[in-house]
């Protein structure tokens, strides 16, 4: 029987434009928040991943994709809001 062994890396959520509150964000059905300037972590092993982002008060997300790539090591992806007005 052969060991196979998964490697797992970081797969980082940055916010960019929240001024206050909080943020939140769902990747594999797993829902994780912080507060605003804070960054969200996730770990998987390689592969392409969907995420959905929480709908903030006040704000709106700008941008896609809404697919992150993690490639054989960290994955950093910003997530940009705007105010509404």
């Amino acid at each position: 029987m052969a060991l196979t062994f998964t490697y797992l890396y970081n797969l980082t959520f940055n916010d960019s434009g929240l001024l206050s509150g909080t943020w939140s964000i769902t990747v594999k059905g797993v829902l994780r928040s912080a507060a605003a300037g804070m960054p969200i972590s996730f770990r998987f092993p390689n592969g392409t991943y969907a995420y959905k982002i929480g709908k903030e008060f006040g704000y709106a997300s700008l941008g896609s994709p809404t697919k992150a790539i993690v490639d054989g090591g960290p994955g950093v992806v910003t997530v940009t809001f705007a105010l509404k007005v």
